[in-house]
């Protein structure tokens, strides 16, 4: 693509960009890209576009194959890496990131002696048996049951409703020989809570359901062809005692319930998932803006003055579409590794020391990021779609795929609505916490003085004073503390007029939802200052400043109206930040391919013919090895045709 004259104005270095983005990681993330692009098993392949669902299956079942030789899957950054590699989702991925992390988890030093080993050699497929066709959010009322028979030593689950079936269990349809499954424990007719079992679904041999299981495929969806999505049913199927898995909470031979001290333990794997889901969402977002963006600057459209064609970056509302989304990508990237630190720390002293102190923080974290990351990216990724005009709605732009692989993270793993509630739980307990003078995490700071901090406005005058990150940092802190504020205060009356339970259920649900939107944002932009902060570079630093910098007025652009009923900004500052904004483009455009090449995803990764040196002439030879152009098809075609020609005239 001619666009490397664009790529030598860039005022930094890509390669040390790429290695703040993935910091240890970075090598790795090099490494894997070409060994799946040198594979002739492995490497995408244009032909695979159009296949049948089947098909798509078996030919990435071998794919999985290769890759589990090659790649050392206990690394928990590979099925990450590797899955952004593909335009479908690789086969197994789950057995990695779910099945064998809760066993680790979850059970004990004796349970992960012999689960974990079969479980690494592929001698067993697990997958994660939690959502039911009734209930997905509301684990507390999955209503698959577990029956200790303290006489044989076993437990007894069923399936006692339609609405118990399991449902939706990735790698559960045709792949997994096992299950990590969530089901109601009863001793003696005594309900002791949802707990965790190990249930094999199929022979390791024949691969045939065992007895008492049915099992299938929930058939076509919006995208995941190849994730065999499954549903799972249970009649009388027995195991042992000892495949619940007892790190925390334990059943005795004789049938003795002992509780786990944290309860919150149970939830340590979601937090891994949920990681993953949000460097997903910086992942996914990174290719789109790199196929977006490269295909911006060689696509010309009309002619200027002087008879030439412009690029259609060029054009401000071109830019419009896509640079504050890379600002975006940067931002939800930095607030991935500032996760990730976060949840290597809170899992250090959970196996080190029992200390469960970070679990709360944490869990609203995720929460909050997860639902408002999924979001952007999301939507974000149709607004490049849209950028590419009609090439993009081709399979071999690679946006398409991109999008359609993505789109269920809005769902899965936690709906975003119901995630967004329990980060306001979070923030309503801390509310009240500093109103108190207690300690509150760091994250919540805010909510200290809170009423002082309301009475405070915006001073700036210029559009050059937006340039510096810590003036927005303030006004999106106020914006935060405005909304939590705001629901405290309606929670307090709805509840002194309905009770609590009603008012959170049918009184302060949105105003909920917005609080935890509001600090996820001023979180995400604070996280992103605290990284720019510390950069030796001065490019870099001051790169990535103007990117920190335009995250925060996309912000305050797309969601005023708190500035306004706060008192925080009048409409001659909002003038002005639109002007700020606009003045940010001309200062980032020149670095814009620079921004996106530190994404360092090569061609084959891209998987786009929008990307390739000669794109029109690769999008032409994309189309004649469609599979309707064959002879074959063809010969079939002129059939149907000429019937239909024939057919009698009114």
């Amino acid at each position: 693509m001619s666009s490397s004259q664009d790529l030598v104005k860039c005022s930094f270095n890509t390669d040390d960009m790429g290695q703040l983005l993935y910091k240890e990681n970075y090598h790795k993330w090099i490494k894997v890209q070409e060994l799946i692009a040198k594979d002739p098993i492995l490497q995408n392949n244009v032909a695979d576009y159009g296949q049948s669902r089947d098909k798509l299956y078996e030919i990435y079942c071998k794919k999985a194959y290769k890759l589990h030789k090659l790649l050392n899957y206990s690394d928990e950054m590979i099925p990450g890496m590797v899955n952004s590699q593909f335009p479908e989702t690789v086969v197994t991925v789950l057995h990695q990131t779910m099945f064998i992390p809760t066993i680790k988890y979850l059970g004990t030093e004796k349970q992960i002696e012999k689960w974990i080993p079969p479980s690494q050699n592929y001698e067993i497929v697990g997958c994660y048996a939690q959502t039911e066709l009734g209930h997905g959010s509301d684990v507390q009322s999955l209503e698959t049951t577990a029956v200790y028979d303290k006489g044989t030593e076993e437990f007894i689950l069923n399936s006692p409703t339609i609405s118990s079936t399991k449902w939706w269990i990735g790698d559960l349809g045709l792949t997994a020989t096992h299950a990590v499954t969530h089901a109601q424990l009863f001793i003696n007719g005594k309900h002791y809570g949802v707990q965790t079992f190990i249930v094999q679904v199929r022979d390791t041999h024949t691969h045939l359901p065992l007895k008492g299981i049915e099992v299938g495929d929930v058939g076509p969806k919006y995208g995941y062809n190849t994730k065999d999505n499954g549903y799972l049913r249970m009649n009388n199927v027995r195991i042992p005692r000892e495949q619940m898995l007892m790190r925390y909470s334990k059943v005795s031979k004789a049938g003795e319930f002992i509780k786990a001290q944290n309860e919150k333990i149970g939830y340590a794997t979601m937090m891994q998932v949920r990681t993953s889901i949000i460097y997903n969402t910086y992942v996914s977002l990174a290719q789109g803006l790199a196929i977006g963006v490269k295909y911006s600057h060689f696509r010309r459209q009309f002619k200027d003055k002087n008879g030439i064609e412009r690029p259609i970056i060029d054009y401000q509302t071109q830019q419009d579409k896509l640079i504050p989304l890379v600002a975006d990508c940067y931002a939800q990237g930095f607030g991935c590794l500032r996760i990730r630190d976060i949840l290597t720390e809170n899992l250090k002293r959970i196996t080190e020391k029992n200390d469960f102190s970070l679990m709360g923080d944490l869990h609203a974290l995720l929460c909050c990021c997860k639902a408002v990351y999924t979001w952007n990216t999301h939507f974000g990724l149709d607004k490049i779609r849209q950028s590419l005009g009609g090439h993009g709605f081709l399979q071999s732009s690679g946006v398409v795929s991109i999008q359609t692989e993505f789109a269920p993270s809005c769902t899965y793993e936690g709906e975003n609505t119901v995630l967004l509630l329990q980060t306001g739980r979070y923030l309503l307990k801390a509310c009240n916490k500093a109103q108190k003078h207690q300690t509150i995490n760091e994250n919540v700071e805010y909510l200290y003085n809170i009423q002082q901090t309301l009475s405070q406005k915006a001073t700036f005058t210029r559009a050059e004073q937006l340039l510096c990150p810590e003036i927005i940092r303030k006004l999106m802190r106020l914006h935060a503390a405005f909304y939590v504020n705001k629901m405290m205060l309606k929670m307090m009356e709805k509840a002194g007029e309905h009770g609590p339970k009603e008012a959170w259920n049918k009184h302060v649900g949105v105003s909920i939802t917005e609080a935890s939107i509001a600090h996820t944002y001023y979180w995400t932009f604070k996280t992103f200052l605290d990284t720019l902060i510390k950069v030796q570079d001065e490019n870099i630093r001051s790169v990535l400043s103007n990117l920190c910098c335009l995250y925060g007025l996309q912000r305050i652009i797309d969601w005023p109206i708190g500035y306004f009923e706060g008192g925080f900004l009048n409409g001659e500052q909002l003038e002005i930040i639109l002007n700020a904004k606009e003045h940010i483009f001309t200062l980032i455009k020149p670095d814009l391919l620079g921004l996106v090449e530190s994404f360092k995803f090569n061609d084959n990764a891209l998987r786009s013919d929008l990307v390739d040196a000669k794109p029109y002439e690769k999008l032409l030879q994309s189309a004649k090895l469609s599979s309707v152009n064959n002879e074959e098809y063809q010969n079939k075609l002129r059939s149907l045709t000429r019937q239909l020609r024939e057919m009698p005239k009114l």
